[in-house]
């Protein structure tokens, strides 16, 4: 089977897809995306196994940076934002020789074996992934927005079972939905099941977007929502 599905909402939190489930989730596979890391995992006779990590920013090709070269460059920050406020052109030549030292200052890479920052992702952030998925027999290839995450990867489940969908809150705390935007957390969007026969138009076993006139009556009403709350907002 072939399933594609957009994951909007917030990074933070937990967007998952199980497939080959049996009732209980006793036994399955697992794709998700948990505060910006994509997983899939395996459970076999209760007991689950990951067996696929990926920190999506490094999928998106995001400098890798350590905590020293973090700390090195927010520093750096603090100071052009010191010179450009200073009170005098003497205070600002002060801190302008700070900048010049803190620039030559070493700070050691993950490559050197330093620890990798790892930023704090804040509830407001926003998430928008498409996750594509390819199952045929032993192996899943695993697409993040059109790009390849994992091709072939090796499972050990292959009983026939079904999909379930689970979002769930990834941090601690509460937050407000504003009612200008039109994203909630954890939002699975045009869902859509294919086989995976190698055919070139696959058939569809499931299509969670609106079809026909309901498509029509979906497309009016979210225009007419989005008007009501730009009125709330702007009145």
């Amino acid at each position: 089977m072939k399933l594609t599905v957009r994951l909007t909402g917030n990074k933070l939190g937990l967007q998952k897809v199980y497939l080959r489930a049996d009732e209980n989730l006793n036994r399955y596979l697992a794709v998700y995306i948990f505060n910006n890391v994509l997983y899939a995992a395996e459970k076999n006779a209760g007991v689950e196994q990951e067996i696929f990590k990926l920190d999506l920013d490094k999928h998106d090709g995001k400098e890798v940076l350590s905590v020293p070269q973090d700390k090195k460059a927010a520093e750096m920050r603090e100071l052009e934002t010191f010179i450009k406020y200073a009170d005098s052109a003497e205070q600002a030549k002060f801190y302008a020789e700070q900048l010049k030292d803190k620039r030559l200052e070493y700070a050691p890479t993950v490559a050197e074996g330093a620890e990798e920052y790892l930023p704090e992702l804040s509830v407001h952030t926003k998430g928008d992934r498409v996750l594509a998925l390819s199952l045929k027999g032993n192996k899943i290839d695993i697409l993040i927005d059109d790009k390849t995450a994992v091709k072939d990867l090796q499972i050990a489940n292959t009983k026939p079972g079904a999909v379930y969908l689970e979002t769930a809150w990834g941090g601690y705390g509460w937050s407000q939905r504003n009612l200008a935007d039109d994203v909630y957390d954890g939002v699975f969007e045009k869902l859509i099941i294919t086989e995976n026969r190698g055919a070139a138009k696959e058939a569809i076993l499931f299509d969670g977007g609106p079809q026909g006139y309901d498509a029509v009556k979906f497309k009016v009403k979210k225009l007419w929502d989005s008007l009501i709350n730009w009125f709330v907002v702007n009145l």
